[in-house]
């Protein structure tokens, strides 16, 4: 009783990342055709998460579409946060100073939806691959395959 319980979750895990997931890869894939705006950065920092040794950039930046001002912080479509040692994360900040001037793609449907580099990240690719695989091995386990 309890594998099916853990079989279970398993599928029901791995289908929502992996929806989430492909959502997320629909709209990577889109945001290489997105308007380019100029985008001013508002503040460019590195987050340390807590409990962990990991560190991940935060920029966010302002930028205007049909004469209407909007803010966003997305950076990349990676499905995963971006985060590595805090010297890597710090090189990765250096360029984007409070009131640069930068480039984004900005989604012609929804104009709040914006990100700084477009197009599909390999840690993407990488979360569809293992949320898929958690989704299958739970299914298997429910139809039998690892008895």
């Amino acid at each position: 009783m309890i594998e099916i319980v853990v079989y279970a979750v398993f599928v029901l895990l791995g289908t929502a990342g992996l929806l989430y997931g492909l959502v997320e890869f629909r709209r990577a894939r889109e945001s290489e055709h997105w308007l380019v705006e100029d985008a001013t950065v508002l503040d460019a920092s590195v987050i340390k998460h807590r409990g962990a040794r990991s560190h991940s950039p935060l920029i966010r930046y302002e930028y205007k579409h049909n004469d209407a001002s909007y803010e966003g912080s997305r950076i990349m479509f990676s499905g995963l946060d971006f985060t590595s040692s805090r010297q890597e994360v710090k090189e990765f900040v250096l360029p984007f100073v409070k009131g640069s001037k930068i480039r984004v793609r900005v989604s012609p449907r929804d104009p709040r939806r914006s990100v700084i580099e477009p197009g599909v990240d390999h840690r993407l690719k990488l979360m569809l691959f293992v949320t898929s695989y958690v989704m299958l091995m739970g299914l298997g386990g429910l139809l039998g395959w690892w008895q």
